[in-house]
């Protein structure tokens, strides 16, 4: 995170297992965030995460007690990729990360 006075605070973690699912990635980088104190209190002119150790999908240290959770979520990811590569980028989006509908007028009930 890159302060508007240009101060730059930076964290960092170190994932148990390979993760190749953006779901792991948001949630690591929203612990990050918690993590630096005042966040809310500050503006900032830019934020970044950056991956690194990279390996591909099955080249890596497979882990003989993976839980059946983290096959599932690589399974989605690839099908959303697959979705995405043929009908774009945006046409299948996670629904919280979008901001909450505004409630509609109308009569009720």
């Amino acid at each position: 995170l890159k302060q508007a006075d240009f101060k730059l605070v930076t964290r960092h973690k170190t994932l148990l297992a390979p993760a190749c699912d953006t779901q792991t990635l948001y949630r690591t980088a929203c612990e990050l965030l918690d993590r630096v104190a005042g966040f809310d209190d500050k503006a900032y002119r830019l934020a970044g995460v950056a991956a690194k150790d990279l390996v591909r999908v099955g080249d890596g240290q497979g882990d003989l007690f993976a839980d059946a959770e983290a096959a599932r979520r690589t399974r989605l990811e690839q099908a959303l990729l697959g979705v995405r590569t043929r009908f774009g980028n945006e046409s299948v989006t996670v629904a919280a990360l979008h901001s909450p509908l505004a409630p509609r007028g109308g009569s009720g009930g």
